[in-house]
């Protein structure tokens, strides 16, 4: 797994929370995920300019008895169901390389916010 890859939303993208995750639709697609909590916070700090690595760490931080492989191999999985799925889309490289708008982006050492 790349840790420095970076994960944007589809904006296009019907989100709807729930008590105990959320859903994703992609009414391009027709695809419909449900995701947990676990899923749902991973899901919202994308494209909060942080990368893998910042979301993995922020992930042992909640759950501190998860050895870092394992949530590194179970986010892998995750994510790359909801690039397969058309959910969300990635990029390697930095922020201010990916936004030619953007003339200083924020590390990605520090935390992921939504």
């Amino acid at each position: 797994m790349d840790l420095t890859q970076i994960y944007q939303k589809n904006e296009q993208l019907v989100y709807r929370e729930e008590e105990d995750g959320a859903f994703l639709f992609n009414p391009d697609t027709g695809n419909l995920k449900y995701m947990n909590r676990t899923g749902r916070e991973i899901y919202l700090s994308l494209g909060d300019q942080c990368d893998i690595n910042v979301l993995t760490n922020q992930l042992l931080e909640l759950f501190p008895e998860v050895e870092r492989q394992r949530i590194e191999k179970d986010m892998e999985g995750f994510l790359k169901e909801l690039e397969e799925n058309g959910f969300i889309s990635s990029f390697s490289g930095s922020w201010a390389s990916h936004d030619p708008l953007s003339v200083s982006a924020p590390a990605t050492t520090g935390s992921c916010s939504h």
